[in-house]
């Protein structure tokens, strides 16, 4: 998606003169650094949006409140739901979007809401052998990039590995692929925490095992990586 690949971060649409703006470029996902970030002065991000005074602003809102054949705009606005406040199917799309715009806190929380509706009536069918892959996936992000405390690092990649064994059950080749992959890189990721060379053994079994089960060139090109750094024992 294009609108996904450059994006202006703490952008209000009400900004001052003397706003610096940081830019976020998003590449290839397989790239060792797929978010790249810049500074843009104000004469350079001021053409790219529009900017309106503020007295204009709400002289035009005022207007557009007060005509007879316009819509009432505090008629329109959607209240911003917290995740126990969602229903189950809203709140998988939710979680869904949070991953691909990388707001992995936001999808922690998510999918930690949909965990707690799995046994709920319909609750199997949004928390899934799927949806556990991906939740490990999120518990192992939390811990290398938004968690300091390293107990907390260890529960949330205890948790991504508990999450992972189970979504490798599921029927479908590839999805038991792609479960092994992440749990691969949630054992090396606990093996740089603790240095202790079974995470790293059991790395590589699990890495060796998607190769194994599907065809995919990040599968294996993640084995040559964890092959070409074994620790000696």
């Amino acid at each position: 998606k294009p609108a996904l690949l450059f994006r202006l971060v703490g952008f209000s649409g009400d900004e001052k003169e003397d706003k610096t703006i940081k830019g976020e470029f998003h590449r290839f996902a397989a790239e060792a650094k797929p978010v790249r970030h810049k500074i843009f002065e104000y004469e350079v991000w001021k053409p790219w949006v529009p900017i309106l005074e503020r007295d204009q602003t709400e002289k035009d809102i005022s207007d557009t409140t007060n005509s007879a054949d316009q819509p009432n705009l505090t008629q329109v606005i959607q209240p911003i739901l917290e995740p126990n406040e969602m229903g189950i199917e809203t709140l998988r799309d939710e979680a869904e979007l949070s991953i691909v715009r990388r707001e992995y806190p936001k999808a922690a929380r998510y999918f930690d809401e949909l965990a707690k509706r799995s046994n709920c009536l319909g609750g199997r069918r949004f928390y899934n052998d799927v949806a556990k892959s991906k939740h490990g996936f999120i518990c192992r992000m939390m811990a290398q990039y938004h968690i300091t405390s390293r107990n907390e690092q260890k529960a949330y990649l205890k948790r991504s590995i508990d999450l992972l064994e189970d979504a490798k059950k599921h029927r479908d080749v590839m999805y038991r692929a792609k479960a092994a992959f992440q749990l691969s890189k949630t054992f090396y990721a606990s093996w740089e925490l603790s240095t202790e060379n079974r995470d790293f053994r059991r790395a590589i079994t699990e890495a060796r095992e998607a190769a194994r089960l599907y065809n995919d060139s990040s599968y294996a090109n993640w084995l040559d990586f964890l092959e070409s750094k074994a620790p000696e024992d």
